[in-house]
């Protein structure tokens, strides 16, 4: 997957007017608004593939960051979980929103936080955090 998203970057994306492509991207997974869609659980595939992905990209000199809301990296907890469609205790009866993650994203910073590039050396993968 990774070589076809590099392929388009530099065959499709800098031939209709970018320059060299995009320098990079942004991770920015969320579930969906339809509480039975199986986009609301981050399956460990899917992490799996996000964290290699990035890796490969850092390994080719793209910058690589994320924007996780605040419960799918929440450094306040150490639960985990790949479910999308947690509540906030203290949220109950005040307003109902099931949208909250459980620390998903985590998984991609202690797994695959670090790229070691091709002359032995790690690096960071993720550029930025914005959470």
């Amino acid at each position: 997957m990774y070589a076809a998203l590099k392929s388009w970057n530099e065959n499709v994306v800098a031939r209709d007017g970018i320059p060299n492509g995009f320098d990079g991207f942004d991770w920015d997974l969320e579930g969906a608004n339809d509480v039975s869609s199986p986009n609301n659980y981050l399956t460990h595939e899917v992490l799996d593939l996000v964290g290699q992905m990035s890796q490969l990209a850092k390994k080719d000199g793209y910058i690589v960051s994320m924007a996780p809301p605040e419960s799918y990296l929440d450094p306040y907890t150490s639960g985990y979980d790949g479910s999308l469609l947690h509540s906030y205790p203290e949220w109950d009866g005040i307003v109902n929103f099931n949208y909250h993650g459980l620390n998903s994203y985590a998984s991609w910073l202690a797994k695959y936080g670090t790229t070691v590039m091709d002359d032995g050396s790690e690096v960071d993968t993720y550029d930025l955090v914005m959470i």
